[in-house]
């Protein structure tokens, strides 16, 4: 019986690098407020390609 291991990619807040989420999505939008230094964090995902923006 195969165990399929599935990687988790870390996003980090753009402004204090503050762990945000460790997630693997394959394709959506997420919008989360550090609440660290309270930067809204968006992160967009479309197959492959991952952005990163901070406001």
């Amino acid at each position: 019986m195969a165990i399929k291991v599935l990687r988790l990619n870390e996003f980090r807040c753009t402004c204090c690098n503050y762990l945000l989420a460790k997630l693997n999505m394959q394709i959506g939008i997420m919008e989360t407020k550090c609440p660290k230094c309270k930067t809204i964090n968006r992160i967009e995902t479309i197959k492959d390609k991952t952005k990163i923006d901070g406001q």
